[in-house]
C-alpha cells in the first residue's frame, strides 16, 4: 500500500508541476516591422487637373479657352477668391482673323463680359494672326493688383459679331498675393 500510496502522491505532483508550467507559458510573438516606403510627390503625366498649382507657397491659378467665334465677348474668367496679379505675358488673346480688320481688347470688370478696366487693346487685319498680350504689373490698374471674384474678359472692340472668322484661344494666368 506504500507503494501504491507513493505513486499516487508522485502523480499528483507531476500533474501540479506539469499544471502550473503549461499555465505560465510564455508566448512570444516575433513581428517584423513593415519596410518604409517611401512615397514622391510626382504626378502621373504631364497633365494636372486642377485651376491653381501651389509649387513652394506660390499660388498660380491657369485658364484657357477657345474663343467663340460669333460673339462679343470671346471669353471671361473669373478670378480665384484671393487678392491676384496678372504677370507679364500672363493674359493673350491668340486669334487667326479671317475677314476684314478687328480690335479686341481684354479687360477687368465686376461683370462677366464688360471690360471696364483695359488691360490691352489690339487690332489685328484681315487673313493674319494676332496675339494681345495683357499685364496688371505694368499699369495703375488698383497698384498691379486683381481684386478676388472679379472678370477677366476677352471682347471684340470693333468688328461684327457673326461676320467675323476668327479662331484661337484665350490665355490666363494669376498669381496670388
Amino acid at each position: 500500500m506504500e507503494t501504491k500510496n507513493i505513486i499516487v502522491g508522485l502523480l499528483g505532483v507531476l500533474t501540479i508541476v506539469f499544471g502550473v508550467a503549461y499555465l505560465k507559458q510564455t508566448v512570444v510573438n516575433i513581428t517584423t516591422p513593415a519596410p518604409e516606403v517611401t512615397t514622391y510627390g510626382a504626378t502621373p503625366g504631364p497633365d494636372i487637373n486642377s485651376p491653381y498649382l501651389n509649387h513652394n507657397g506660390v499660388v498660380t491659378w491657369s485658364y484657357s479657352a477657345r474663343v467663340r467665334p460669333s460673339a462679343v465677348n470671346l471669353c471671361t474668367f473669373k478670378s480665384p477668391n484671393a487678392t491676384t496679379t496678372i504677370p507679364v505675358g500672363g493674359a493673350t488673346l491668340g486669334v487667326l482673323n479671317v475677314l476684314g480688320t478687328n480690335t479686341f481688347e481684354i479687360g477687368q470688370s465686376w461683370t462677366a463680359g464688360a471690360t471696364t478696366t483695359r488691360l490691352a487693346i489690339g487690332t489685328v487685319l484681315g487673313s493674319q494672326y494676332g496675339e494681345i498680350i495683357a499685364t496688371t504689373t505694368m499699369t495703375a490698374l488698383t497698384d498691379g493688383k486683381v481684386s478676388p471674384n472679379t472678370f477677366i474678359s476677352y471682347n471684340l472692340a470693333t468688328g461684327t459679331p457673326g461676320t467675323t472668322a476668327l479662331s484661337g484661344r484665350c490665355n490666363l494666368r494669376l498669381i496670388e498675393l
